[in-house]
């Protein structure tokens, strides 16, 4: 079977529902991926797969909705977490609508749309949510668990942000000497 997701324990929570369901997600993931590498064009088969896996995501979201309000996650957390999962929703029904027996470049873009907002979702919101989550249960507030995950996203978005731009000035004298030493041969 083609993956175009492999799962593994990096995208694990530790929260078991939500990881079963993670799982589930990404086994439809796949199943999808199977259809578009074998070039299948039954187009009923490929609705009856989308609206299985859009309704199996709704049923998911609500699920971990729940799970935030059930831990007491801050509300601003919720609120930001909730308007991804709507986000995303929409985009699949809008990806979803163009998909036709002649337009199978839309199947491959919500493959691909899939495969990345779930990995970015799992290893950015569903994270920050768990580790929210474990700071409740070791008894940080909610608001002390949600600034402390701040905290540490601002953090590390500077840290990367610095590195990019080390490897952008490295980058740009890498070319510096190239074009010099080009310039100096001629």
């Amino acid at each position: 079977m083609i993956e175009s997701f492999h799962w593994d324990n990096n995208y694990i929570l530790g929260i078991e529902s939500v990881d079963k369901q993670h799982k589930h997600l990404v086994d439809l993931t796949n199943q999808l991926a199977e259809i578009v590498s074998e070039n299948k064009n039954d187009l009923k088969a490929i609705r009856k797969l989308i609206d299985k896996l859009s309704d199996y995501t709704i049923y998911h979201f609500h699920d971990e909705e729940t799970v935030m309000v059930k831990y007491g996650v801050d509300r601003r957390h919720i609120v930001y977490h909730k308007r991804k999962h709507s986000d995303f929703v929409n985009e699949i029904i809008e990806i979803s609508s163009t998909i036709t027996q002649e337009n199978t470049q839309s199947l491959k873009y919500l493959l691909d749309f899939l495969t990345h907002w779930l990995i970015y979702h799992i290893l950015g919101d569903d994270k920050s949510m768990a580790r929210q989550i474990g700071w409740i249960k070791a008894g940080y507030s909610p608001k002390e668990a949600f600034e402390k995950e701040q905290k540490r996203k601002f953090f590390l978005e500077n840290l990367f942000l610095k590195i990019f731009s080390i490897l952008q000035i490295y980058i740009n004298f890498y070319f510096l000497y190239i074009i010099f030493h080009y310039q100096n041969r001629v």
